[in-house]
């Protein structure tokens, strides 16, 4: 296992996704090593490059603790699970899935 914390930090997206997809690639990784990683890149926050069980958020509850959850745990108003062929990095953006950072909370103002 491979763990690496801000991966896209100094990576370009396309080499970004390029790593992603050695180790997604049982041709490449013959042994199923695994990476773990965070990210604030969206681009890589597709369906094309992930299911729904392979991401996952963090975010701060009112006591200040992290949790954190999986985008196939998360329901939506009808209670059905986000779809497979959603644009997750859409969703994501528009506040769908929470995680999110509230910057009108931490500096004040208005932001969409």
């Amino acid at each position: 296992m491979v763990v690496i914390d801000e991966l896209d930090a100094k990576l370009h997206p396309k080499l970004l996704r390029y790593v992603i997809m050695l180790f997604k690639n049982p041709a490449v990784n013959k042994h199923g090593a695994q990476l773990l990683f965070t990210s604030h890149d969206m681009s890589t926050l597709k369906n094309t490059v992930f299911r729904r069980d392979e991401i996952w958020f963090a975010s701060e509850d009112e006591q200040h603790q992290s949790k954190i959850y999986s985008l196939s745990d998360i329901r939506q108003t009808d209670n059905t699970r986000i779809k497979n062929t959603t644009a997750y990095d859409k969703q994501y953006l528009e506040g769908r899935y929470g995680a999110d950072p509230y910057l009108s909370n931490m500096i004040g103002g208005e932001w969409g």
